[in-house]
């Protein structure tokens, strides 16, 4: 199933998606709720989950659901990179070190707990076959930097592997076949219908949110690899054809997997015709050439996966978050932990929160710029909207320049700033040329504003409004159309100034 689905549902995403570099496969992600899946609906029903979750996904396409992955912050995008690095490298210690036999447990954390407690048990042929290859990786991609070390090492690997099957080399490697046992392979097995059950909807529902969340995700941190920007649309819409034909073809969900998206990154992908070769090669390797690879040994595979997760680690982007945004570092890391310990998607949506109740926090400060000046001098002070707000007998003039968002979260913030300004202060400026959004609580903040400067005397004047606010401000404050029939709503803010009597060359553009 996992071969039908990386060339059938790879193909399709790689031909309709809006991705150059996303690989779409089969992924982990999915591991415990196919289990689930099977064991109470049978083996059957993957392919028939696979179908419903690809018209869940086609509606996601239709209602433009990809819309909402906007909200995840960029901390929460660098922790999904790492967990799914710590979550590759962790699955193969145990392949890389030989170890076998040992108890499995839900938890990866778990997981490499016992192979860490059992490392004596490790044996010596396997963990020098990983940590040979792993250099060899290393090596070749400095000495041969157009074609990819992988493609150089693999063939070393089978015929090191065929050998100690035969017993030539003297040494015991366990090897894919080995590991799995006698692999047989097929390219279609169309699935039976009557596999079909309702209580498949909830399972192929959580496939397709999943699905679409990993997908984007790996889009995205491709896009910051390569300094591109894919078609969200187009990709939601690959992604539900490429389920729908894995389906129908017999295989499993499938979504875009970091891994092999970053390795294709990190390969020299230039465009889609990469993934799409990718799963024409899966195919050829299955019809012509699947009983060499069974061959490869599980430490070669190892070293591998290794390479691959240390290739995602991004040393400088840690370090900038360390230097630069030390809360989206710390929810970088929360998301790596959770990813690790339960599951990425967990992670994505708690780090997500999170991130959201910071930025609403922020928002909620009221970001502002204020500059004081005086109609009698050409002195002026300017204050940074990071500093503590404060007025000065000196002047009588502040213009005082909302920035972002005006609404519920942050119109009480202003208010209580120039609620305390000095008693001096004659003439304010509110300038909203900064202003991106404002809503109705907005509107109805600016109103309390005005209102309160005008019943401390201090004349008020607002200056750039841009076309939309102006609208809801005419529609929806008292106030505002006060001023506006006063004459003390101005287009730019060096107008209010020239009729207060700043000096026009050091007037506040």
């Amino acid at each position: 199933m996992g071969l039908i689905t990386s060339a059938w549902a790879g193909m399709a995403a790689a031909l309709i998606g809006g991705s150059n570099f996303n690989v779409i496969s089969p992924a982990g992600a999915f591991a415990g709720i196919l289990t689930v899946v099977a064991l109470e609906f049978g083996i059957g029903s993957i392919p028939i989950v696979t179908i419903i979750a690809g018209i869940f996904m086609l509606l996601g396409y239709i209602l433009n659901a990809q819309r909402f992955l906007k909200f995840i912050p960029g901390g929460a995008i660098f922790g999904f990179t790492l967990g799914i690095a710590g979550i590759i490298a962790g699955t193969q210690i145990n392949s890389a070190l030989g170890l076998s036999e040992l108890p499995q447990h839900e938890s990866l954390l778990r997981n490499i707990a016992e192979s860490l407690q059992n490392i004596s048990q490790l044996d010596p042929a396997s963990a020098i076959t990983f940590f040979v290859f792993l250099a060899l990786l290393f090596v070749l991609k400095k000495s041969f930097k157009k074609v990819p070390s992988i493609i150089l090492i693999t063939p070393i690997g089978i015929l090191l592997g065929w050998l100690a099957t035969k017993g030539i080399f003297g040494i015991e490697l366990l090897t894919l076949q080995g590991n799995y046992g006698d692999l047989k392979t097929q390219l279609f097995n169309l699935p039976s219908f009557n596999s079909f059950d309702w209580g498949l909807l909830i399972p192929a529902l959580t496939i397709a949110v999943v699905g679409i969340l990993e997908t984007m995700l790996s889009a995205k941190i491709a896009d910051k690899a390569t300094r591109t920007r894919h078609n969200e649309k187009r990709e939601m819409l690959g992604l539900s054809m490429a389920n729908l034909v894995s389906g129908i073809a017999g295989g499993m969900p499938a979504t875009g997997v970091l891994g092999p998206t970053m390795l294709n990154v990190n390969t020299g992908a230039k465009n889609r015709t990469s993934a799409a070769l990718k799963a024409l090669f899966v195919a050829l390797i299955t019809i012509l050439f699947f009983n060499l690879f069974k061959f490869i040994p599980m430490p070669v595979i190892a070293a591998i996966l290794f390479y691959v997760a240390i290739g995602m680690v991004q040393a400088k982007e840690f370090l900038l978050y360390y230097k630069h945004d030390k809360h989206a570092l710390a929810i970088g890391l929360l998301v790596a932990g959770i990813t690790l310990y339960k599951n990425p998607a967990l992670g994505i949506l708690i780090g997500s929160a999170i991130g959201l109740l910071i930025f609403a926090e922020k928002v909620s400060r009221g970001s502002y710029d204020a500059t004081h000046n005086s109609s009698t001098s050409d002195r002026k002070i300017h204050i940074a909207g990071e500093k503590k707000f404060s007025t000065h007998a000196d002047y009588d003039i502040l213009v005082y320049s909302v920035r972002g968002v005006l609404s519920h979260l942050n119109t009480e913030a202003h208010l209580l700033r120039l609620e305390n300004i000095d008693s001096t202060m004659s003439n304010v400026i509110l300038r909203l040329r900064g202003v991106a959004f404002m809503d109705l609580e907005g509107a109805a903040g600016l109103d309390s504003i005005i209102e309160v400067l005008q019943n401390k005397d201090i004349k008020v004047f607002v200056t750039g409004v841009n076309e939309p606010t102006n609208k809801l401000l005419n529609a929806h404050s008292k106030l505002y159309r006060e001023l506006k029939e006063k004459g003390q709503v101005y287009r730019k803010t060096r107008f209010a100034l020239e009729k207060l009597g700043v000096p026009p060359e050091i007037e506040n553009r």
